[in-house]
C-alpha cells in the first residue's frame, strides 16, 4: 500500500478587462471629451492567512490475535501488546528517523511513520538483547499466530516432577524415541528417552521421573494425555541405514499435573497401523555443488546434518508449522554426496474431532561455516544450507529432494562486498543482495549476529532479525556498536500465499535457502 499523499493547492485567478477602438469617420462639433474621474484608492490588500504545518507523520496500524487450537473448537485471543514497546524508522535524506508507538491490551497497536515513506521499519517489542524488525510499507500489519492448546493453559512455575509407568512398547531399540502430548492443554515434550531410557528390549517402563516443563494438564478440564514410541526400523536401499517411525501409541486416562506436586502417568501403548509410505528420491549432489553459495569455507555435512522429517498438526496445510508438532518419521542420512532414493513407512494416530491432523514433511540439507573470532583459537559453526517443507501428499507426487531455491548472491554492506572480511562500514550501513539464481523468494530474512570470544572459543548469537521482501536494508542506529564483530546470515524465503501484510499467516509449503557472510566491523 502507498502513503497517503498530504497536498495543498492554492489557486490564484486573474481576470483582466480592456477597452478601445476607433472612428472611421470624425464627428462635427464633437464635445470636448469630458475628463474621467479620478481612480478611486484601491483598498490595501488583505494579508493571507499564514499556512498550516503540514503533518509529518502518517499512521501504521496493526493487531494481532492468538488463534489457540482445542479439541473441540478454536478460541481467538488479543495479543495484550499493553506493555510492549513499538517504534518505527521511516528513511530520510540524512539516515533513518525513528518515532515510538504503543500497543494496547486488545492487541492493536498504532505507530508513526515519516509522511509519504515508501517503506520503513517497524520494530516490536524491542530490547537490548535481540531485535524484531518488519520491513515494509503498508499501512496494516497482521502479526496474529496459532498454537496448540485452551486460552487458560498454564505452566509450571515450580519445580514438578512426573514419573512414568508405560507398558506394551515395542522392544526397546537404542534409536527410538518417546513423546508426550496433550493437545487440548497445548503440552508437549520430546525426546524422554534421553532422560528416562529403557533397556535395550524392555517392553515397559516403570518408575522413571522426569522434570516437567511443558503446560500443565488437567483432566478436569477435558484435557487427554497420549504417549507415542516411534520405533526403529532398518533400511537396505543406499539411503539411511535407520529410521524411527510412530508405531505405538496409548491414551492416559484421568491425568493432571499440579504445579509444584509430584504426578504419575499410567499408560497402555498398543500397534498403530503403518499404513503410510513415502517414497523419495534425494539429490544430494545437486545441493552440494552449491557449498561455495552459503558462505566463506563453508564444510561439508556431517553426519545427521541431511535429515527428513514428517510431522502432524491440525490444519497445517492453511495454518503451516505453527507450533511444536509431534514427529511421524525421523531420519538422517550418513555423510556423503551421492544421490539416494528410499522408501519409508509410518503411522499417524492424531485426529481432532475425527478429522486426521495434516501431515508435513521437512527436507534439510545442511553446511556449517566456521567463524572464528579475534583472540579465539576455536571457531563456531554456524549452520546455513537448504530447507523443504511440503505437505506429505505434495512431496509423494514424485519425491524428489532438490534445490528448488538458491541462496542471495554479491551481498555488500557500505557499498563493500562480505565475501571477504570489511572494517570501518559505519553504525548505520546499507545492506544490499542480488536474488537467487534459481527460485522466486517471498521474503528474505536477515539476521544480524555478533561474534565475540568467550575464552579460547567463539561464540557467535543473533542480536537483530529483519524481514522483509526488499533486496536492500540499512540497519537502525543502536544495532551495531563501535569495536564489535558482526556477521550477517541471510533467509531466502518462498512460501506459498504469503502475505507481507501477515507474515505468520502463510501456508505449509515453504522453501528456504540460508547463507553467511564474512565478518565486519563498524
Amino acid at each position: 500500500m502507498r502513503g497517503i499523499p498530504f497536498s495543498c493547492v492554492i489557486s490564484i485567478v486573474m481576470v483582466t478587462t480592456g477597452c478601445g477602438g476607433s472612428n472611421k469617420e470624425a464627428l462635427p462639433d464633437a464635445p470636448a471629451p469630458v475628463d474621467a474621474p479620478a481612480p478611486v484608492d484601491a483598498p490595501p490588500p488583505v494579508d493571507a492567512p499564514p499556512p498550516v504545518d503540514a503533518p509529518t507523520t502518517m499512521i501504521v496500524s496493526g493487531i494481532a490475535t492468538r488463534h489457540h487450537i482445542t479439541d473441540t473448537r478454536v478460541f481467538d485471543r488479543p495479543v495484550d501488546f499493553s506493555g510492549v514497546p513499538f517504534a518505527s524508522f521511516t528513511p530520510t535524506a540524512s539516515g533513518l528517523e525513528r518515532r515510538t508507538g504503543k500497543g494496547a491490551a486488545d492487541g492493536t497497536f498504532v505507530v508513526p511513520v515519516g509522511i509519504g515513506a515508501t517503506a520503513w521499519q517497524l520494530e516490536v517489542g524491542y530490547s537490548d538483547d535481540q531485535r524484531t524488525f518488519f520491513v515494509g510499507s503498508g499501512a496494516r500489519l497482521d502479526l496474529g499466530f496459532s498454537l496448540l492448546g485452551r486460552p487458560d493453559r498454564r505452566f509450571p512455575s515450580l519445580p514438578t516432577a512426573v514419573t512414568i509407568n508405560a507398558t506394551g512398547l515395542s522392544p526397546w531399540q537404542r534409536s527410538d524415541e518417546i513423546g508426550i502430548m496433550s493437545t487440548n492443554a497445548g503440552a508437549l515434550v520430546l525426546d524422554i528417552e534421553n532422560s528416562a531410557p529403557p533397556a535395550i528390549g524392555d517392553t515397559a517402563i516403570t518408575g522413571r521421573v522426569i522434570a516437567w516443563s511443558s503446560a500443565l494438564i488437567e483432566a478436569a478440564k477435558n484435557d487427554t494425555t497420549t504417549m507415542f514410541q516411534l520405533v526403529t526400523k532398518s533400511q537396505s536401499t543406499g539411503g539411511p541405514d535407520s529410521y524411527v517411525a510412530l508405531a505405538r501409541t496409548g491414551t492416559a486416562t484421568g491425568f493432571t499435573i499440579v504445579n509444584g506436586s509430584p504426578a504419575t502417568l499410567q499408560v497402555a501403548l498398543a500397534d498403530v497401523p503403518q499404513s503410510s509410505t513415502l517414497a523419495v528420491h534425494v539429490k544430494r549432489s545437486q545441493f552440494d555443488v552449491l557449498r561455495s553459495e552459503v558462505g566463506p569455507d563453508a564444510l561439508a555435512p556431517e553426519q545427521f546434518q541431511q535429515s527428513l522429517f514428517i510431522h502432524a498438526l491440525p490444519q497445517a496445510r492453511r495454518r503451516g508449522f505453527f507450533t511444536a508438532a509431534p514427529r511421524l518419521l525421523v531420519a538422517f542420512a550418513p555423510a556423503g554426496t551421492l544421490d539416494y532414493d528410499e522408501t519409508f513407512s509410518y503411522g499417524n494416530p492424531f485426529t481432532t474431532g475425527g478429522v486426521a491432523w495434516d501431515e508435513f514433511a521437512i527436507a534439510r540439507y545442511s553446511f556449517f561455516v566456521p567463524v572464528l573470532a579475534a583472540g579465539a583459537t576455536t571457531p563456531a559453526n554456524v549452520q546455513v544450507g537448504f530447507t523443504t517443507q511440503l505437505p506429505v501428499s505434495a512431496l509423494a507426487v514424485d519425491g524428489t529432494i532438490a534445490p528448488a531455491l538458491t541462496p542471495v548472491r554479491n551481498v555488500t554492506i557500505a557499498g563493500m562486498s562480505v565475501a571477504t572480511p570489511q572494517d570501518g562500514v559505519g553504525l548505520t550501513p546499507s545492506i544490499t543482495w542480488d536474488p537467487p539464481s534459481t527460485g522466486t523468494p517471498t521474503s528474505y530474512l536477515v539476521s544480524v549476529r555478533r561474534v565475540t570470544a568467550s575464552g579460547t572459543a567463539t561464540t557467535v548469537l543473533p542480536i537483530a532479525s529483519f524481514t522483509t521482501n526488499s533486496t536492500s536494508l540499512q540497519l537502525p542506529d543502536a544495532v551495531l556498536s563501535s569495536g564489535a564483530s558482526y556477521m550477517l546470515v541471510i533467509d531466502a524465503i518462498a512460501t506459498a500465499d504469503y502475505d507481507p501484510a501477515a507474515p505468520f499467516a502463510g501456508g505449509i509449503t515453504e522453501l528456504s535457502a540460508a547463507s553467511a557472510t564474512a565478518q565486519f566491523t563498524p
